[in-house]
């Protein structure tokens, strides 16, 4: 009579089991949909137009070079602290979903490197930032103009000098570009303009 009574517990267990589990990728891969738009929204806000001024130079009597890496550092850190929360749920729902659903996990895993991307840079930048003097890494960590998200290329350009090569090849090429018809540069000009008539 146990027996008997045991075949059909054990089937009992098992489609519970089944339903459970089924249930489960649902509600995983429910939760991991959401996270993908969430962060999607999220890094949305934190891509930033602002520019640093060039006053900042004023404040600060440093190699162009030391600027720079100041400069990539703020910027990934910037980057990755306004997106953290969004990275944290991302990761945390696509793990879930690749324990209960496996036949998804190396999809999954290849946009792991996608998502931790700035974060990676963020360790290369760290690196570099960790060679500069102790005094002054702790003058810009404490500037409030790099707490927040900036735009990096316009605020470089700004701050930092275009090297000689990169100009003179620059000029070179528009120059010699038959469709131009005037081109200025510095030190002519304080930025570059080019003229090309339209048909």
């Amino acid at each position: 009579m146990y027996r008997l009574l045991f075949i059909p517990l054990g089937l009992c267990l098992f489609i519970v089991s089944y339903a459970q589990g089924t249930s489960m990728i649902t509600l995983a891969q429910n939760n991991f949909n959401r996270s993908i738009v969430e962060l999607a929204a999220i890094e949305k806000t934190c891509d930033s137009t602002r520019i640093l001024p060039i006053s900042i130079r004023d404040n600060l009597t440093i190699p162009d070079a030391q600027l720079r890496i100041a400069l990539t550092y703020f910027y990934f850190k910037t980057q990755f602290d306004c997106s953290r929360a969004g990275v944290y749920r991302y990761l945390l729902d696509s793990a879930a979903l690749s324990i209960v659903h496996p036949q998804k996990a190396k999809t999954l895993q290849d946009g792991h490197h996608l998502v931790m991307s700035t974060y990676i840079q963020l360790l290369n930048a760290k690196a570099e930032f960790a060679t500069l003097p102790d005094g002054l890494k702790k003058k810009l960590m404490a500037m409030p103009i790099f707490s927040t998200p900036f735009d990096l290329i316009p605020s470089a350009h700004q701050l930092l000098p275009v090297p000689e090569e990169i100009s003179e090849n620059r000029s070179t090429t528009v120059r010699s570009d038959l469709r131009v018809s005037k081109f200025l540069a510095p030190p002519v000009d304080p930025a570059y303009h080019l003229e090309i008539p339209q048909p």
